[in-house]
């Protein structure tokens, strides 16, 4: 059972960093009706715990015709990970819970982690907690 798992994980299926494409689903501005332009395509690394590492290559869309200059970015990348970050939401909630639930150390928490294939430092382990405390807090 051990074998199975460990053999149809994301590392072990991808030797190489997959590149997933993420895009608005927004076609048209909300406000003149005209469709979205490209303003650019970014790529960054991220962790999950669902997906493991990937490269989340995120196309930007704006209109040209409006003053408002709204950049519309992929509504589903910020379902997954936070704005500015390289670790998943689902990632900053397991080293919250293993630190404040479970009461685990920070190397603790990264060789758990190893284990899932997310590879991170204890220090990024108590920035991560200070995060998961910060979310916890504005979703009150």
């Amino acid at each position: 059972m051990e074998k199975m798992a460990r053999e149809s994980s994301v590392p072990y299926l991808f030797r190489e960093r997959p590149i997933l494409p993420f895009r608005s689903a927004r076609a048209d501005c909300p406000d003149c009706h005209a469709a979205l332009k490209v303003k650019k395509t970014q790529t960054k690394t991220v962790h999950t715990l669902a997906l493991g590492c990937f490269s989340a290559q995120e196309t930007l869309l704006q209109c040209d015709r409006c003053d408002n200059q709204i950049i519309h970015a992929a509504e589903e990348l910020n379902r997954l990970v936070p704005s500015g970050s390289t670790f998943g939401y689902d990632v900053v909630t397991f080293v919250g819970k293993a630190l404040f639930l479970r009461h685990r150390r920070a190397n603790e928490v990264v060789e758990e982690l190893r284990a899932r294939h997310v590879r991170l430092s204890a220090s990024e382990v108590g920035y991560l907690g200070k995060k998961f405390v910060i979310y916890l807090a504005l979703a009150q």
